[in-house]
């Protein structure tokens, strides 16, 4: 699902086929370990599936992501959206007091009140982290800065090469995109600082599921900043307190169509010269899961959108 405030014709999305996208060797699991499938039984196989994502778009999703006007009550909340696993769009969700430092940030803000303090900064050639690309699940390349360096990577887009020899193009690859998105509570373990601007816990989404959150995520990137597809194990919240993010969710039934497959690992690195290469690298017994596609979704502003995620089911990008 989308979202969409208007009627709108969905039907191009609700329709969407699946057929034709499978083969022996991009299922997601061999059962029984058995030998490929022969040609019928696949045509069989993807007549299932195809009429499984059509089942579940006409009598289970929603035809629009619903609005809600504030903030939830815990019980429907569980109710409605936790345990149907449907997403929604929450306004004026962080218009209370306890929110009132974090809608003041902006870069320089937030560039002063971490000081000389090292951050982790995701760099890739074109935006595109925890990736596949050419057969291989990509990780970012980790780069230790200051948040005033960050800030002003971010900033140094046209307007700041000016003057400088090459095609736009080539200079903005050499810089690489820069993305404040480091996983596992980076909020409270990278940016100390800030996390005293935010709420450690929101009360109606505690109350929900019946605990605290695991982890407080921030991020901060432009609009090239992009997750590819990929499904998260927990309940999200996701704040926006700048910009906009753009998510662009997919049904669990269609997660076999994504070529979900182990694939060996690899992470960008850039050279003394500015070009980028992809770097070999350990990865567990059977390689990482990725999926095969285009990406899912993009944010812009001050974040992909300046915002933190509060950790979910399901299959998506942002």
């Amino acid at each position: 699902p989308t979202v969409d405030d208007g009627p709108g014709d969905d039907g191009a999305a609700r329709g969407a086929s699946l057929g034709g996208r499978l083969s022996s060797c991009s299922l997601p699991f061999a059962p029984f370990s058995t030998p490929p499938l022969p040609v019928s039984r696949l045509a069989q196989l993807e007549e299932a599936v195809e009429w499984l994502a059509t089942e579940c778009r006409e009598l289970w999703l929603p035809r629009r992501v619903l609005r809600l006007d504030g903030p939830p009550s815990p019980l429907p909340f569980l109710r409605e959206h936790v345990h149907l696993s449907l997403p929604c769009v929450i306004a004026s969700a962080m218009d209370g007091g306890e929110w009132a430092r974090a809608r003041r940030w902006s870069l320089d803000v937030m560039a002063a009140a971490m000081g000389a303090q090292l951050i982790t900064v995701n760099v890739t050639p074109d935006g595109r982290g925890d990736a596949v690309v050419c057969g291989r699940f990509v990780k970012p390349e980790e780069r230790r800065m200051t948040f005033a360096q960050f800030a002003a990577a971010l900033r140094e887009r046209e307007g700041g090469l000016q003057g400088s020899r090459g095609t736009l193009k080539e200079l903005l690859l050499k810089k690489g995109v820069h993305y404040l998105s480091l996983q596992d509570d980076n909020l409270r373990t990278e940016h100390p600082q800030l996390a005293s601007d935010v709420p450690s816990s929101v009360t109606w989404f505690e109350e929900a599921l019946g605990c605290a959150p695991d982890a407080v995520n921030l991020w901060v990137g432009d609009e090239r900043a992009m997750s590819a597809v990929h499904a998260d194990h927990y309940e999200n919240l996701y704040c926006v307190i700048s910009g906009e993010k753009v998510f662009t969710l997919l049904p669990p039934a269609d997660a076999i169509s994504r070529d979900l497959a182990p694939r060996p690992v690899g992470r960008f690195a850039q050279r003394t010269d500015g070009a980028w290469e992809v770097c070999d690298e350990e990865a567990p017994s059977g390689g990482v899961v990725g999926a095969d596609g285009d990406t899912a979704g993009l944010g812009g502003g001050l974040g992909g959108g300046l915002g933190g995620g509060l950790g979910g089911g399901g299959l998506g990008g942002g």
